[in-house]
């Protein structure tokens, strides 16, 4: 680079390329660019961008939905004089462009008014960069070039990035850390390497790219690197070319620190600290095993040059244990908040000549004169009157040994006090043993934690004993690739993976794809990669509507009269063969139990082209396509490139045959070459769904035997959640006790790689009540009790005792129907099954059946 400071980004880049335009630049998936066609791409895309009107000042949201061209993208935006908004799908761009009011949209190279009457963006801005949260709350921050380019080159004379290095962009372009990663290695000659989205939330992906693009640097958050380090085998990791840790964007833990100091002893781990409101790193500081603390977080670390920090108000001394606000100063601040002066008021401010940004991190100054940071401010709650630190409650189950990950989330029902509930994601090797969700074993080989009984033994016999995906000639090979779209808990890639089979399983219901990945690491699967997606004809985001009394008819295209149709056909079919001996208390409850199990939670979810999937994948052969999606199998097929269709050999889907689907579909396949067959869906006669078999003819393989090649259980460490809850409490104050523990087999995260706190929250609350009464087991004797649990173990065939479950004691809705039949006779005329699904533990069923006698009496 010249003497002469670079005006912006781009004239920074255009240095670097003229001194070396040969060398490799982005290392973008199938593709490659050196600095030289780097810099062409952004000219010429730039020159087009200004023939559709694009003229400087300008703010143009950019869709970042598929990194490699959105990159591209951005960098065309500031190359004419343009701020760029990016707008994820995934986080509400809609309520992000009515605030930001952004002159132009961009989204596939073309450039479309948005509100090209707003004033232009002040000279100097890069980009207007939302913060994390919710869309309606996150703020919207205009950040300058010259910001960035004072904190790259600050932070580079710790860091020393080299031309020698690969380094790679692991944040989404979403999230102002992608920033830092872009330029921070592209203004010092080192090539950048680009992952995708599968590899940003797959540790084992992400490991493989690592290994195969010999990363030297890693840039990441602490949870990111807390999940590799307990997912993958420290030999696999140490073999890595890593050189450089650098972690942000989260307190760090110091014993995750330590754990990569003695993972990777050559490398060196740069703790660091900024905000999207610092335009990038601020502190930082080189972390030495000899200096690591005990236990807590480690420090910030120095400021970068030009830089000041302090708390505020000033703490009387260094050690006194409190906490306050953390102020930054310097040159590295953002101009401020687009379009919120109140916020700007209350978080930027001038004092002594000099401005100042309250961040709303939380810190206290240790013994040794460092700045630690101990919460935010905007994570305490009021619960009874009393001021909780949820970042407290989570520091305390963290340091359970079995504990990886920890998120604490205030939950309030109507006409209640906020509680804590916390969800905890536990080391390998561990489950939570979850009354609402029991481990049955299937199989001498095969046990599954299940969301609901009935719909468990449906699914496990028609793969396991009619192995209804392998009739009409399809087979699966032993060293078969099979696509598993609709992976519900698992259990058809289970019985794939037992095969020795390669398995790319998709399951977009973040509940239960919980129970998918912790059935796979159950059985111990290692051939099965999980991914909590949708296929679909395009990417993006959807909205699922997902089914907690019935998981299979969970579905992109919720119609409650289709879902209620497959419902009276599936009972039909079961009052038919038997299996139901009182049609006449099916037919009084049907409606009540149908309403019931059609309560539906809504779940937003990503969405994935298979052909996108297929390449990101390094997929050459699909030897079997599972489709079994609820009235989204055409978007699957529809999802697939015509280049992709010669490497899918055979497919199996379940066909809702909505207004002439089936005869298209079928079609469809016939024109490429596939021989079909169709059938009826025995189970479900008269709701339309029908089995659908494609086979090319040429495919020619011999079938895998199960038996043997059979699968190994995994002898999990199941911890009981009552214990752990127990655990916690006993370390916290009364105030900070949470309510309740649930296990999630993998947490949610951002794609950044942080804890996604609204996800988890959606998942708390559509989670289903403990197995357990809160009452406990002391009305044993009471008459009603007795008689009511002489009813339920008669209808169910088993002892049934106060405290449990009647649906995970092998209740059924027609169980269930007939439980409240037999009862209305008996006294109770107004009772409705819903009481039953509403309160199935047997006490807080006879509670419920108190009240009614007490609100219906005379």
């Amino acid at each position: 680079m010249s003497d002469r400071a670079p005006a912006d980004l781009i004239a920074a880049l255009q240095t670097v390329a003229r001194a070396k335009p040969e060398v490799s630049a982005l290392r973008l998936p199938g593709d490659r660019l050196t600095y030289s066609q780097m810099t062409d791409h952004i000219r010429e895309h730039a020159d087009t961008l200004r023939q559709q009107g694009l003229t400087p000042g300008a703010l143009v949201g950019v869709d970042v939905s598929q990194s490699v061209p959105a990159l591209l993208d951005l960098l065309a935006v500031m190359a004419c004089g343009c701020a760029y908004l990016p707008l994820d799908p995934a986080h509400d761009p809609e309520q992000i462009t009515g605030r930001a009011k952004p002159h132009f949209l961009l989204r596939d190279a073309t450039l479309v008014p948005f509100a090209p009457d707003e004033a232009p963006v002040t000279d100097g801005i890069a980009y207007v960069m939302p913060t994390s949260g919710t869309a309606a709350a996150s703020k919207l921050v205009e950040v300058p070039h010259q910001a960035v380019l004072h904190n790259l080159a600050a932070l580079n004379q710790l860091t020393e990035i080299t031309p020698e290095d690969r380094c790679l962009l692991l944040a989404p372009l979403s999230f102002s850390s992608s920033v830092r990663q872009l330029f921070l290695p592209l203004l010092h000659g080192a090539s950048v390497v680009v992952a995708d989205e599968t590899q940003r939330q797959d540790p084992d992906a992400l490991l493989a790219l690592i290994a195969t693009e010999h990363i030297t640097s890693l840039d990441t958050v602490p949870s990111l690197l807390a999940l590799l380090a307990d997912t993958q085998e420290p030999d696999a990791l140490a073999a890595t070319g890593l050189s450089r840790i650098m972690a942000a964007s989260e307190p760090i833990p110091a014993a995750l620190a330590r754990r990569w100091t003695t993972l990777l002893p050559e490398s060196r781990f740069f703790a660091m600290y900024g905000l999207t409101e610092t335009a990038g790193i601020i502190a930082a500081h080189l972390v030495t095993a000899s200096a690591l603390p005990g236990d807590g977080y480690l420090p910030i670390g120095d400021p970068l040059p030009g830089t000041h920090v302090a708390l505020h108000p000033r703490q009387e001394k260094p050690g006194d244990g409190r906490s306050a606000m953390l102020a930054v100063s310097g040159p590295g601040l953002a101009r401020g908040y687009r379009y919120q002066q109140g916020e700007q008021d209350t978080r930027f401010a001038t004092r002594e000549g000099r401005r100042w940004h309250l961040t709303g991190d939380l810190a206290r100054v240790d013994e040794a004169g460092r700045i630690v940071l101990t919460g935010r401010a905007d994570r305490q709650v009021k619960v009874a009157g009393k001021l909780v630190d949820l970042n407290a409650v989570e520091t305390t189950l963290r340091t359970h040994p079995a504990v990886l990950e920890a998120v604490a989330i205030p939950l309030t029902a109507p006409d209640q006090d906020p509680r804590i509930h916390v969800a905890v994601q536990l080391r390998p090797g561990h489950l939570i043993d979850d009354s609402a969700h029991p481990l049955r074993q299937l199989d001498a080989q095969l046990r599954v934690l299940e969301a609901n009984p009935p719909e468990t033994t449906h699914m496990y016999e028609e793969i396991y004993r009619h192995r209804v995906y392998e009739r009409h000639g399809i087979v699966v090979p032993s060293d078969a690739t099979v696509i598993d779209a609709g992976a519900n808990i698992g259990l058809f890639s289970l019985s794939v993976a037992q095969r020795a089979a390669r398995v790319l399983a998709f399951e977009p219901c973040p509940p239960t794809y919980q129970l998918c990945a912790a059935n796979l690491q159950l059985n111990a699967a290692a051939t099965v990669q999980l991914l909590g997606a949708a296929l679909g004809r395009r990417s993006g985001t959807a909205e699922i509507t997902w089914y907690p009394g019935a998981t299979g008819l969970s579905t992109l295209h919720p119609d409650p009269v289709a879902e209620a149709a497959t419902l009276h056909a599936i009972a039909r079919r079961e009052i038919q063969t038997g299996a139901v001996d009182d049609a006449e208390a099916w037919r009084e409850q049907a409606a009540d139990i149908i309403e019931r199990k059609l309560r539906g939670h809504l779940f937003p979810c990503r969405v994935l082209r298979l052909s996108e999937v297929l390449d990101t994948a390094g997929v050459n052969e699909v030897d079997l396509l599972k489709i079994d999606v609820q009235k989204a199998e055409a978007d699957v097929l529809a999802g697939v490139d015509e280049r992709h269709w010669p490497r899918i050999h055979q497919i199996v889907a379940e066909v809702h045959d909505i207004d002439g689907r089936l005869a298209d579909l079928v079609h469809q396949l016939h024109t490429r070459g596939f021989h079909t067959v169709t059938e009826a869906d025995p189970m479900s006669q008269g709701a339309s769904l029908h089995y659908l078999y494609a086979r090319r003819p040429s495919y020619a393989r011999s079938p895998a035997s199960p038996a043997a090649t059979s699968g190994t259980v995994c002898e999990a460490v199941l911890l009981d959640e009552r214990n752990l809850l127990a655990w916690v409490n006993s370390r916290l104050p009364h105030s900070h006790r949470p309510a309740a523990v649930t296990g999630l087999a993998r947490m949610p995260r951002t794609p950044s790689g942080k804890p996604d706190r609204r996800a988890v929250a959606r998942l708390l609350a559509a989670a289903p009540a403990s197995g357990q009464s809160a009452a406990g087991h002391h009305n044993a004797d009471d008459p009603q009790v007795q008689a009511v649990a002489a009813l339920w173990s008669e209808i169910l065939g088993r002892p049934v005792a106060p405290g449990q479950h009647f649906f995970l004691s092998g209740g059924t809705s027609l169980s269930a129907a007939r439980v409240v039949s037999r009862l209305r006779r008996s006294g109770h005329p107004q009772l409705s099954v819903r009481a039953l699904f509403d309160h199935p533990v047997l006490d807080a069923f006879c509670a419920a059946l108190t009240r009614s006698q007490e609100d219906t009496a005379p």
